[in-house]
């Protein structure tokens, strides 16, 4: 139920240096993505630091690339992707594969929405990354079209120095 979804999403954020976290999780990312699609990581936030619990961005991360998995075929490119931007960082995982249209694009951060009608009990997980992000002072979006394609940005704050800025 909606307890056990909550569970471990507040857990106590951290500041951690987003590029090195998003590393440690990669091969666990590209196991998860499966030997079939061509999965590539591009890590560009050098030495961005945010403030986010680490459990809940590896899920974050698990997630999405799940999601992109089950929207490609064999062959399929999943990439993720960090940049620093101004005084926030992305993080992006985008596929090419087949997309949605926009009544589904505009439910996948419901709690229990899923497009998986004979697995009634498994959402698209979008609900914990929302929850996990905007924990974090971050914000989700997602972009797809049928098609087209899926790419989920998430954008996060950069932790602050003492004197008030990004570090």
């Amino acid at each position: 139920g909606m307890r056990e979804f909550a569970r471990g999403v507040d857990a106590a954020p951290k500041e951690v240096e987003l590029d090195a976290l998003v590393r440690s999780s990669v091969e666990a990312l590209r196991a998860l993505a499966g030997v079939d699609r061509d999965f590539e990581a591009s890590l560009d936030a050098s030495e961005a630091r945010v403030r986010i619990d680490p459990t809940g961005l590896e899920r974050v991360l698990a997630n999405l690339v799940v999601n992109a998995r089950e929207a490609t075929g064999v062959g399929g490119s999943i990439r993720l992707s960090t940049r620093a931007l101004d005084g926030e960082v992305s993080v992006e995982v985008r596929d090419d594969g087949r997309g949605m249209d926009e009544a589904t694009r505009s439910r996948v951060f419901e709690p229990f929405f899923t497009t998986h009608e004979e697995f009634p009990h498994r959402g698209f997980g979008l609900a914990i990354v929302a929850a996990v992000v905007h924990a974090a002072g971050g914000e989700v979006s997602v972009e797809s079209a049928p098609g087209k394609g899926t790419r989920a940005v998430m954008r996060l704050p950069l932790a602050m120095a003492a004197d008030g800025r990004g570090l």
